[in-house]
């Protein structure tokens, strides 16, 4: 999902960049005693995605692995151990994305500067890259082969409308759902959804394991509506996973979700991140018991009053996003780093980006607890500081 981005902001913030592509540094007061919240990862959630303050049940995949019954269901274990997708993807790896994906607006040749070098005022364009990084193809192949194992994974980059491939991509689709041959068998496959001529877009993931079919789009609003009908004919009749979406799954009517994840606040721009983890990664922090959830009114973008109430939800979410990052990162560094020579991220080294990610985290901290501004002021500021990037990348790579 494309974020918007004020130009005049940006061009006074680049004249600001000094030439050597250190950035200068902006002080902040800090306040003490401030509380850290992101501790309340086994809380309850403050609103319901059922309306109820009680959170859903835990959903029953992440314990068909103890669950004797499942073992001894000799369609499952087929599903399992038996399963033709394994060999349909790799015939298909030329459709399928597996390696990186280059940085529009850098040389191929050159490397992002390290994630250490990004101070407060970039910490927008940090985000940015990250969510580059997160969802590089063979970063995401490697987590969800290691978590989720026994289904197998594909990334698929749909293009635009006129594009050659792009019938040929939504017959791939149509043969992982209706083909006799793969229908009865499970499969994870992260879509990526380009819009419009400039490659913005959103994430989303479309899932059949234990034979149950789950689509989670990345945008409430656009679900049943996407830019491509091809695309929208085949996925319109899959549910969203209840879990995350509880309330009017496939709602026709012009707000698609009275009760979401995603359109809690405006500055959710991550979206693609809860659906590629949560749906790939099964069980992981448990997300859809610790998040918060807009409560059964749609929130616009230009509801200023609305959106300002539901910051602090949004910033909880955020920070518990954050805590996700950082564990996966600490859980699989040295095999990240390897994975990374010889791309544009080749400095992005997990520890440093797990550093600047608790730098983030504690300006946050500081921003919300901060007594001497108003709630108003500090989405204002977060959204200076941390909703908007520097679009001109040349001023991040590596001298």
């Amino acid at each position: 999902m494309k974020q918007n981005t004020n130009t005049s902001k940006n061009t006074k913030k680049n004249n600001k960049i000094k030439k050597n592509t250190k950035l200068r540094k902006r002080t902040y007061k800090k306040v003490k005693n401030h509380k850290n919240t992101i501790n309340t990862i086994n809380t309850k959630r403050k609103i319901g995605g059922n309306g109820e303050d009680e959170p859903p049940t835990t959903t029953l995949k992440r314990e068909r692995e103890g669950n004797d019954n499942s073992v001894n269901n000799d369609n499952n274990k087929k599903v399992k151990t038996d399963n033709p997708i394994y060999k349909f993807f790799y015939q298909k790896r030329g459709i399928l994305s597996d390696d990186a994906v280059i940085i529009k607006g850098i040389s191929s040749r050159q490397k992002l500067i390290e994630p250490t070098n990004f101070d407060k005022d970039e910490y927008g364009t940090f985000i940015h890259f990250l969510k580059m990084y997160i969802k590089q193809p063979f970063i995401r192949k490697f987590l969800v082969n290691k978590y989720n194992p026994k289904i197998p994974y594909g990334m698929l980059r749909i293009g635009y409308a006129n594009n050659s491939d792009f019938i040929t991509k939504i017959i791939f689709i149509k043969t992982l759902l209706d083909d006799p041959e793969y229908n009865q068998y499970d499969f994870i496959l992260d879509i990526a959804v380009e819009q419009d001529e400039n490659g913005s877009g959103h994430y989303c993931s479309l899932k059949r394991e234990d034979g149950e079919i789950e689509y989670m789009d990345s945008d409430p609003f656009v679900y049943n509506n996407e830019s491509h009908p091809e695309f929208t004919e085949l996925i319109s009749k899959y549910n969203n996973p209840s879990n995350m979406y509880p309330d009017n799954n496939r709602c026709k009517s012009d707000y698609k979700y009275k009760s979401s994840i995603q359109n809690i606040n405006k500055f959710d721009y991550f979206c693609q991140s809860w659906s590629l983890l949560y749906m790939t990664i099964p069980g992981f922090m448990d997300l859809p018991r610790n998040i918060n959830y807009n409560n059964k009114t749609p929130i616009l973008h230009g509801d200023i009053e609305k959106q300002i109430e539901t910051f602090p939800l949004y910033i909880d979410n955020f920070k518990i996003l954050i805590s996700f990052w950082i564990t996966l990162l600490q859980e699989n560094g040295s095999e990240l780093n390897k994975l990374i020579n010889n791309t544009q991220f080749a400095n992005w080294k997990s520890d440093n980006i797990i550093e600047e990610l608790n730098r983030i985290k504690i300006y946050i901290d500081e921003l919300i607890s901060n007594e001497t501004m108003t709630l108003e002021e500090k989405y204002k500021e977060y959204e200076e500081i941390i909703n908007s990037y520097t679009p001109v990348f040349t001023m991040f790579i590596q001298k």
